[in-house]
């Protein structure tokens, strides 16, 4: 296991520095430069900036500048913003955190259980219903859904404030906004899996012994049938945290997200390679928990120790 932890982290960060490379320079070759505005910088203010953040160097230089200060943990200066990038991410963080853990509470809470009618009624008419109501996440997209929840939920019933960020209840919306959507993939996955495991001989077995059905379900069925969604989780939060973007932009929420668009549109180079060094840092640790995850739910499944 030590071993195969090694292996798998060694792996991460040689991944995240392909990300970052092929980023940096992805962001080096869009025209633009950060150091331009609607009005004009004197030219002696902007040799100066321009020397500052280094701007004047070649471009490996620069590169090779700032794998250095990521390797002091450093991600460097927002040069719109002016202030650390640590800083920026780490007081919009929380916000996309919280909306997209919400997010996907809410797809297990609604998508397992529907799989799971789906899996163990199939082709019945509970099964077609469960599709049903799960396949309207993916129906309407989420920059449709977020001004109609605002429409009937803020505006018109004044359950929820329509935007902003004022305390845990402005995160509900969001949340059921972006979360709809995966509610379809955990369903299906789910009852994919439950209609595959149901028809193991070891489930005929539990039956035939007289294993009450209840118990039969909750004790072998459901741990099988959840595999494929534990496979999917890790790509999917990571996918949440970095799909947030249009909810945070309709319900005006200071995440991370739109830090990240404004920076692009900016081209705040230090802020967007701080941002994309945070989403692949989540998705590879993601996929390593998932990973481990797997090989905890199913024997089957090991790894070198």
């Amino acid at each position: 296991m030590t071993r195969y932890l090694l292996g798998r982290v060694a792996q991460s960060f040689a991944v995240l520095l392909v990300v970052l490379t092929a980023s940096f320079f992805v962001m080096k070759a869009a025209p633009g430069s950060p150091l331009a505005r609607d009005r004009q910088l004197d030219p002696e203010v902007e040799a100066q900036l321009t020397e500052r953040y280094h701007l004047d160097e070649p471009v490996t230089v620069q590169y090779a500048r700032y794998v250095a200060l990521l390797a002091r943990g450093d991600l460097g200066p927002s040069i719109k913003q002016n202030a650390p990038v640590a800083e920026i991410i780490a007081d919009a963080a929380p916000y996309s955190v919280v909306i997209g853990a919400q997010a996907m509470l809410f797809a297990l809470a609604l998508g397992v259980p529907l799989g799971l009618i789906a899996g163990l009624r199939q082709n019945r008419a509970a099964d077609h219903a469960a599709m049903a109501v799960a396949m309207i996440g993916v129906s309407i997209p989420n920059f449709v859904l977020g001004p109609l929840l605002i429409l009937t939920l803020a505006s018109g019933l004044g359950l929820f404030r329509s935007g902003g960020w004022t305390g845990w209840p402005d995160s509900i919306l969001p949340s059921i906004s972006l979360g709809l959507y995966y509610t379809a993939y955990v369903a299906r996955l789910t009852r994919s899996g439950m209609v595959e495991v149901v028809r193991q001989d070891f489930i005929r077995t539990a039956r035939a012994k007289g294993v009450p059905e209840l118990w039969v379900v909750a004790r072998h069925a459901v741990r099988g049938a959840l595999l494929p969604v534990v496979s999917y989780l890790g790509p999917a939060f990571a996918s949440v945290l970095t799909g947030s973007v249009v909810v945070e932009k309709v319900f005006n929420v200071p995440g991370l997200g739109t830090f990240f668009v404004d920076a692009a549109f900016n081209r705040d180079y230090f802020l967007v390679l701080g941002v994309i060094t945070v989403y692949s840092a989540l998705l590879v640790a993601l996929n390593l928990a998932v990973d481990l995850l797997y090989t905890a739910l199913d024997p089957r499944v090991s790894v070198r120790r």
